[in-house]
């Protein structure tokens, strides 16, 4: 009897710690995918600003050669 006891007291422990680690992994694979998100707009954001800036660029090459 004392053995069944111990052998479910065991059981609940390991099925404590599993769930507790599944936990953590999971809050970190959402930590990522969120800094992912992010990432992916900062890069968006940043081929945006290269993008105006080289038809800025471009349309101030076009407006000197126009004043020539």
């Amino acid at each position: 009897m004392i053995l069944i006891i111990n052998i479910s007291f065991l059981v609940d422990e390991v099925e404590k710690r599993l769930t507790a680690k599944c936990v953590g992994i999971i809050e970190e694979h959402t930590a990522a995918e969120h800094e992912l998100l992010l990432l992916e707009e900062r890069n968006e954001a940043y081929t945006k600003s290269k993008s105006i800036a080289k038809l800025e660029q471009e349309l101030n090459i076009l407006l000197h050669i126009r004043k020539e």
